[in-house]
């Protein structure tokens, strides 16, 4: 019996000064400037007032911007999205936010490369790294079940590629226990942006993950993804949260090289009357070609500050009115 105490107490010691090791490492190493702890520290303040969630990818952290949505909504929102965040991931960091909040509507982007790209640890790494609650970050890496996913997220120390970095660890303490002002590109509320400014391409073909074959339908679609898509909406129904699924607007080059639009289109529309969800496709926003134009994106698919601008102003008519249909065209 003295043995099996001696073991316990050791190995609680062990733990202990594992995660002193792993919380030092992250408040020394892990960078201000990426905004996932300047959006976690606010998300804790706003604990138990943010009623509508904005989630996704890039694409979605670069659109919405809350403060401009909540004035001319009446809501008090957060931006919710991570770079290159699976499904799975958006559907972990709903259950997390929504457990803390009185929220009531929910809008997720739905975007080619998280339908069709295979998530990699760094995916995966990115919703875990943004969620508040250790119940929801657990009960998300027992749902992925993949070990260097596990290991990235439990042990941060496993990231870190340059321990001697003294000039970054300083101005890290600096920016999280003196100044705590925010870098200069996030604005808050979750939303980032950039005044870079789309300067056209050569290649006129976009990758696999951005375009949709209409012949090859459904099996472009990775079982995770639309597994997740389809808990999202059975979770939004369960606590009487209205749920929209959003395409964002492109820029013409890559609309060019995204191949069979309307077919996408259509399949997402079934997909979301399915699920008891509104779906919004802002490729076929009516004054899309005039509006949405190189100068409103940083290239060719992400918005920069004025096309997050322009597009919340839309958005914000097209959801508050009576027929939002009339707003886009027929497929």
């Amino acid at each position: 019996m003295h043995n099996i105490r001696k073991a316990i107490y050791k190995f609680f010691l062990v733990m202990f000064f594992a995660a002193a090791l792993e919380g030092g490492a992250r408040l020394c190493y892990e960078s201000w400037v990426t905004q996932t702890v300047q959006s976690k520290m606010e998300r804790g303040k706003l604990k138990g007032t943010i009623d509508t969630l904005y989630c996704g990818n890039s694409l979605t952290y670069y659109a919405y911007r809350p403060q401009v949505l909540d004035e001319v909504l009446g809501t008090s929102s957060f931006n919710l999205a991570t770079a290159s965040q699976p499904y799975i991931g958006t559907y972990y960091l709903i259950r997390d936010a929504v457990e803390d909040n009185p929220v009531r509507q929910i809008y997720v982007t739905v975007a080619l490369p998280p339908l069709k790209e295979k998530a990699g640890t760094r995916h995966y790494v990115s919703g875990f790294e943004n969620m508040c609650n250790w119940k929801w970050k657990l009960r998300y890496l027992l749902a992925v079940q993949k070990e260097d996913v596990w290991i990235s997220s439990l042990l941060y120390t496993t990231q870190i590629e340059d321990y001697f970095d003294l000039g970054s660890i300083k101005a890290n303490l600096k920016n999280k226990l003196v100044t705590k002002e925010m870098s200069s590109n996030y604005a808050g509320r979750g939303y980032r942006y950039t005044e870079d400014v789309f300067q056209g391409r050569e290649n006129e073909k976009n990758g696999r993950v951005n375009s949709w074959s209409a012949k090859n339908g459904e099996k472009q679609v990775q079982e995770e993804a639309l597994l997740y898509l389809g808990k999202i909406a059975d979770f939004c129904k369960e606590k009487g949260i209205h749920l929209t699924f959003v395409m964002m607007p492109y820029t013409q080059a890559y609309l060019d090289g995204a191949k069979d639009l309307e077919e996408l289109h259509t399949y997402f529309r079934e997909k979301s009357e399915m699920w008891g969800a509104d779906f919004l496709n802002f490729i076929f926003y009516k004054d899309r070609e005039r509006i949405f134009t190189d100068d409103k994106f940083k290239d060719d698919h992400h918005m920069n500050a004025k096309g997050s601008e322009a597009f919340c102003r839309i958005f914000a008519e097209v959801i508050q009115s009576e027929h939002p249909e009339d707003y886009f065209d027929s497929i």
